[in-house]
């Protein structure tokens, strides 16, 4: 048993089969780590699209990217048209089809009507249209910054 290890070990082939076997290992690894950094990136950009609704849900300051309406379901919209949208498209395609899925439910709670997820809906989010007054508009924050963390929650670093 000893003379048939010692022949492997002293075998002209042993080290180039080394070799090509940490290669082989190194670069999987190397994989593993590009897509691991390009989903980052992807997820960082999805986030930061999301920021000024955010700092805006969280401490009531717009920071100039919220449009000029004081409506919050106005001013969520604005953010969809001119930010989410284009996010969520370049975004979506790091995600694991079984991610895509949940991002998708959880846009549509997001963004759509509840009775026809086909149909934007931002209305829900505006003290006007409840017709509950300008108090009813933290409410309103809080359903709605939920609502952006769930999305949130498929763009977190790996």
């Amino acid at each position: 048993m000893k003379t048939i290890a010692i022949e492997i070990l002293t075998s002209p082939a042993f080290p180039l089969t080394t070799l090509l076997l940490g290669f082989l290992v190194g670069h999987r690894l190397s994989i593993g780590r590009d897509k691991r950094q390009e989903f980052n990136n992807a997820a960082s950009l999805f986030r930061d699209a999301f920021l000024p609704e955010i700092t805006f849900l969280k401490h009531n300051a717009n920071i100039g990217s919220l449009g000029s309406s004081s409506d919050l379901g106005e001013c969520l919209q604005f953010g969809y048209i001119h930010r989410h949208l284009k996010a969520l498209e370049v975004f979506k395609p790091y995600l694991s089809p079984k991610n895509r899925i949940g991002i998708d439910r959880a846009w549509k709670e997001y963004c759509c009507h509840p009775d026809n997820p086909n149909i934007l809906f931002f209305e829900k989010y505006s003290w006007k249209v409840a017709n509950k007054g300008r108090d009813y508009e933290k409410q309103l924050k809080v359903i709605a910054l939920d609502r952006v963390e769930k999305i949130l929650g498929f763009a977190k670093p790996k």
